[in-house]
């Protein structure tokens, strides 16, 4: 998934809520068991946005930040 906003739509948490819907329905499925990403490391507006949504660092490669968030097994 990649997204971009106009910057009239910066700062308004859009990005936030649409990436957190995505992993409230990936968190329905019993079939995902982590979600990845990843990001530019001077990209800080989605860095902002993975940190929000509980994802840790898993490394940089590449000049990319790349990025994970466990799903819990637990029901």
């Amino acid at each position: 998934m990649g997204f971009g906003l106009i910057p009239e739509m910066h700062n308004k948490g859009l990005a936030t809520e649409s990436v957190g819907a995505i992993i409230e329905w990936a968190l329905s499925s019993k079939k995902v068991q982590k979600i990845v990403a990843e990001c530019l490391i001077d990209n800080i507006p989605s860095i902002r946005v993975l940190e929000k949504l509980n994802f840790t660092r898993t490394g940089v490669e590449n000049g990319m930040i790349n990025w994970e968030r466990l799903i819990s097994t637990e029901t």
